[in-house]
């Protein structure tokens, strides 16, 4: 049975990275306030029933825009679905953002912890502090304000560790694992999406 501890310790260490979301108005960044725009227009838009939009009818000054034709959305949807839990759309932002930094540390815990081999734990926890601390990770998130690439940031080393785990030679005769392939697949559309 794995122990719980190293990821309790993970999360402990990305809380510092996830800091200036925990609290106040609306992050001071170069993006935030456009997925917040773009979050609030899609909750409009799913509560009317449109769950994969196109068109944004009240953006760009109630003239309509497509951007959900050409931007990846996957990140707005994470704010509309805190926000449907019953977060403030604005709490629900923030949420969001803490979520995508502390996804990147257990992702890359467990890719660390997994190339380390054997009883990992140790790596995985310095793997997910150099991740999560890492100055492009750190500069998307809190000076761009990348919410969808902090979030795919996040699908990396997932994707990373799927594939690793896919195509890990088995010294037992069974085939490999079908649910590493999964795996492997969703981080990657989830990387894309």
């Amino acid at each position: 049975m794995r122990r719980w501890w190293p990821y309790v310790f993970v999360l402990l260490i990305c809380l510092p990275a996830a800091a200036p979301y925990l609290g106040g108005d609306i992050p001071r960044s170069n993006d935030s306030l456009a997925h917040f725009y773009r979050a609030v227009e899609l909750d409009r838009l799913v509560r009317s029933g449109a769950f994969f939009p196109r068109w944004a009818p009240g953006l760009a000054h109630g003239y309509g825009y497509p951007v959900f034709n050409y931007f990846a959305y996957l990140s707005q949807y994470i704010i509309v679905l805190f926000h449907l839990t019953g977060l403030p759309m604005l709490t629900a932002l923030r949420a969001a953002y803490v979520a995508a930094l502390l996804g990147s540390g257990v992702t890359a815990f467990l890719l660390g912890r997994e190339l380390a081999g054997g009883d990992g734990e140790q790596a995985g926890v310095v793997a997910a502090a150099a991740y999560v601390y890492s100055p492009y990770l750190l500069y998307t998130a809190h000076v761009r304000g990348g919410l969808p690439e902090s979030l795919a940031l996040a699908f990396l080393p997932l994707a990373l560790w799927g594939t690793f785990h896919a195509l890990k030679p088995d010294r037992s005769s069974r085939p490999v694992g079908f649910s590493f392939i999964l795996i492997a697949v969703l981080a990657i559309a989830g990387f894309i999406f």
